[in-house]
Parts: C-alpha cells; sequence; structure tokens
C-alpha cells in the first residue's frame, strides 16, 4: 500500500497545492536601483520653485516701491494743496491703496 502510494503520486512536489508568490521588492537585494532620473527631476523640480520664488519677491519689491511712490505723489500733492507735511503724510497713509478702486 506504501509502495503504491508513493508509486502513484511520484510525479507531485510538495507544496504544490499552495501558489507561490515573489515580493515586488527585494528587501536584502545587493542591486542598486538607478535615480539619475529621479535626482534629474528634483533638481529640475528645484530650480523651478527657486525661479518662481525669486520672480515673486521681485513683483513684491517692485510693488512696495510703486506703493512707496504713490505715498510721496499723494503727499506731494495734499502738500501744493495748503495742508502742512504732517497732515499731507498722515492723510496719504490713511488711504488704503490694496483695495478695489471704486470711482
Amino acid at each position: 500500500d506504501k509502495y503504491e502510494h508513493k508509486y502513484n503520486f511520484r510525479f507531485e512536489e510538495k507544496g504544490a497545492d499552495e501558489i507561490q508568490g515573489h515580493p515586488r521588492k527585494i528587501v536584502e537585494s545587493v542591486r542598486k536601483e538607478p535615480e539619475k532620473r529621479k535626482e534629474k527631476r528634483q533638481e529640475k523640480m528645484k530650480k523651478v520653485e527657486e525661479s518662481l520664488k525669486k520672480e515673486k519677491e521681485e513683483v513684491k519689491r517692485l510693488k512696495k516701491l510703486k506703493r512707496e511712490e504713490f505715498k510721496k505723489k499723494v503727499t506731494e500733492i495734499m502738500s501744493l494743496s495748503g495742508l502742512s507735511e504732517e497732515e499731507a503724510t498722515e492723510l496719504a497713509n490713511t488711504i488704503d491703496l490694496e483695495k478695489e478702486y471704486d470711482p
């Protein structure tokens, strides 16, 4: 009976009833994954972000200059209209340049 069982199942392997799976990433692998593309992509993104940041800072600086120029003009106009220098400066500072223009 033992011999017959052994003879009948001689082609079957151990663990044939289980599906063998392989991990997607092997942890103990010595092989290094190529990351040159990834590094170049990250460098490019950094350059783009830096250029955008510089542009925003430049726009901010130009807006500040324009605002100061406008306040100087308003102060000059106020002083020409007969107000004292302090009153003109105070009035120019109360004007909100950030809100929408409403004529």
